[in-house]
């Protein structure tokens, strides 16, 4: 096999080892998190439509000073506003532009339980976003932990154990059944197959 590594020595991906209790409390507290967050979100949506329905909740806003939604709302939206200036910055429209469109709309109109809810389906979002992209952080991790650290090497007509990380383009792999494959390359010699 000619190896072709495309290995990227700065990253410091999957250098960290936690421990299986470690990992376990891990995704136990972050299970309870999201349970939690699930929880008070359907609370608060069913909240939301029988209030909606009963008009509850307009009776409720048309108590609370316009100044007093706005701080509450400011509040409660401020990391994603915050995130949208930065984005601004940088010359991107993202999705919470239109969301903060529609909730400075909203405000201006004095539809204060509009708002709220844009608020809180922004945070929402917000959190799955997060949730989704700490699982491809942590399976990317896991894939990584899963390349081997040594690497059979043809050299000179004599095989040698070397670390994975000094492979180098043109080396041949010797790779045996069961044993993972240290760097991408092509098959010169030999057949099998492989669980990718």
């Amino acid at each position: 096999m000619t190896a072709e590594p495309e290995r990227n020595p700065s990253c410091a991906c999957g250098s960290a080892n936690p421990s299986p209790r470690t990992e376990i409390l891990r995704r136990f507290k972050f299970g309870v998190v999201g349970l939690a967050f699930v929880s008070v979100a359907a609370v608060l949506l069913l909240v939301s439509i029988v209030g909606e329905r009963l008009g509850l909740l307009e009776r409720a806003f048309s108590h609370v000073p316009g100044w007093l939604a706005v701080v509450l709302v400011s509040l409660g939206g401020y990391p994603i506003f915050w995130g949208l200036i930065r984005d601004l910055r940088r010359g991107r429209v993202t999705a919470h532009a239109v969301m903060t469109l529609g909730l400075a709309a909203a405000l201006a109109v004095g539809e204060y339980a509009t708002a709220v809810v844009i608020v809180f389906f922004m945070r929402a979002g917000e959190y799955i976003e997060s949730f989704t992209v700490n699982r491809s952080r942590a399976a990317i991790r896991a894939l990584t932990e899963a390349a081997p650290e040594t690497a059979t090497v043809r050299r000179a007509g004599q095989e040698e154990a070397i670390r994975a990380a000094e492979v180098q383009p043109g080396d041949i792999l010797v790779v045996r059944s069961g044993q993972r494959i240290a760097a991408d390359g092509t098959v010169v010699e030999g057949r099998a197959e492989v669980n990718q």
